[in-house]
């Protein structure tokens, strides 16, 4: 018996898509009702041609097109900023942006409260892909990666503790201090060789004044363990891990044969809502 339109849409919408954009990549993932993370999949992208090479995979994936309950994204490729909530108004948030960058006509700005700590996080987006993303993608609802980073660094700490929390990808890094469960300090680099890396890692631990043998470093990367950047970790910052995938959800054969520290700018996007 074929299904109607009306059913395929309540069976499709009990599906959540969540995608990151970053600054050469577009990936995405489907969670079912479950909690099942049933598809993983990673696109290179042309950093010079970024809403272009987004439409073409909105428009050439099929799985894409389907009606999901709700759409999740997080994007690296704007500026961003934080306000802490009693100094914020929502009436200034250009002037927020603004005031550390070039005023862009072709960017729509956006902020959203941040859900483990008092601040907002304020950030631009080619208006022209938030119009592309809001057509193709139902549900939508998207975030700057670093406010989705903040937080899931904040959930992932522990009381009475030090933790600097580090996402390196292939051209760019984010770095963030929390203490007690407090957001101290956060801050995003791109980089042009390793020891370009080195210099913005090592300064950011030097200018919070923290003991480089003792301080607690949790690595998100989209690198491989053995990448030389992780071994100049290894030398300068001992006391070192990896964070493995959540155990809030499930995943498929395909997800949990990759590395255990890569995708979480995938999967921390459900524990931040």
């Amino acid at each position: 018996m074929g299904i109607g339109n009306n059913e395929m849409n309540k069976i499709e919408s009990e599906l959540t898509l969540v995608f990151h954009i970053g600054l050469d990549s577009f990936s995405y993932a489907i969670l079912n009702k479950k909690r099942y993370f049933k598809t993983l999949k990673i696109f290179d992208i042309d950093e010079n041609n970024v809403e272009l090479e987004i439409m073409r995979i909105l428009n050439s994936t099929q799985e894409l097109k389907q009606i999901f309950q709700k759409s999740i994204g997080s994007i690296d490729k704007c500026t961003s900023t934080f306000i802490p909530k009693v100094l914020f108004n929502h009436k200034y948030i250009k002037d927020y942006i603004n005031f550390n960058s070039t005023n862009n006509k072709q960017e729509t700005h956006l902020y959203n409260e941040q859900v483990f700590t008092q601040c907002y996080s304020i950030f631009s987006i080619q208006t022209n892909i938030l119009n592309n993303l809001k057509k193709s993608l139902s549900n939508l609802d998207i975030k700057h990666t670093s406010s989705v980073f903040v937080d899931y660094a904040i959930k992932l700490s522990k009381k009475d503790e030090k933790h600097i929390f580090i996402q390196v990808n292939k051209q760019d890094f984010h770095i963030a201090y929390i203490e007690n469960l407090n957001f101290i300090f956060y801050n995003q680099f791109e980089y042009n060789n390793n020891d370009d890396f080195l210099y913005h890692y090592l300064n950011c631990l030097n200018v919070l004044a923290l003991d480089h043998n003792d301080i607690k470093i949790n690595i998100m990367s989209v690198l491989e363990k053995n990448h030389i950047i992780f071994q100049m970790i290894r030398k300068y910052t001992p006391n070192h891990r990896f964070l493995n995938r959540l155990n809030n959800f499930h995943y498929s054969n395909q997800i949990i044969q990759s590395e255990e520290h890569k995708n979480h700018n995938i999967f921390s996007q459900l524990i931040c809502e």
